[in-house]
């Protein structure tokens, strides 16, 4: 078990810079470990993913958890991980949880919580720009999909034929859907 629960010195950036440098060490040298390759190496952390509705998130150790989970995903069945809250209750039921293969888990209140997709109840979503800003739209960097709204029809440019919303513009070196 990697204890990757204590907090790391500093403000929240150097924290988890530190942090994630650290944890990227052993997890390097468990998958490196040729004399035990179906180990399965748990990595505990605290308070570093929002497991209910509400759930505080410490900042230095939200990294932990997305690097733990890569290494994880990349590596099926040698990386588990647990994120408690702190609570003796969820302590006690510690041994438990790993006991299953369950590859990523959070302890809230002595309760076992797995992530699970789910449908969601059936309704309209809206979004809705703003106030004051009469068109917008959310842009992801390279060259990721475009999330868009388009602006009012008076300040919409020509629509590039290749664009939707939602897709990137087909022209070359556009990251926007609209040309």
């Amino acid at each position: 078990m990697l204890d990757a629960t204590a907090p790391f010195e500093g403000p929240a950036p150097v924290a988890a810079g530190a942090a994630v440098e650290w944890l990227l060490d052993r997890l390097r040298n468990h998958v490196a470990d040729e004399e035990q390759p179906e180990a399965r190496l748990v990595v505990l952390t605290r308070r570093a993913v929002a497991a209910r509705a509400g759930d505080p998130v410490d900042l230095a150790a939200a990294p932990l958890w997305g690097l733990a989970r890569s290494a994880a995903t990349e590596n099926p069945g040698r990386i588990t991980l647990v994120d408690l809250d702190g609570e003796q209750s969820s302590q006690d039921v510690l041994a438990a949880a790993v006991a299953g293969d369950e590859p990523q888990l959070a302890l809230r209140d002595g309760r076992i919580l797995v992530p699970r997709l789910r449908r969601t109840e059936a309704g309209a979503v809206t979004v809705v720009p703003p106030e004051g800003v009469a068109g917008w739209r959310l842009e992801t960097p390279g060259g990721s999909q475009t999330i868009c709204v388009p602006p009012p029809i008076r300040q919409r440019r020509r629509r590039c034929p290749m664009a939707r919303c939602g897709s990137r513009c087909g022209r070359p070196g556009s990251t926007s859907a609209m040309c």
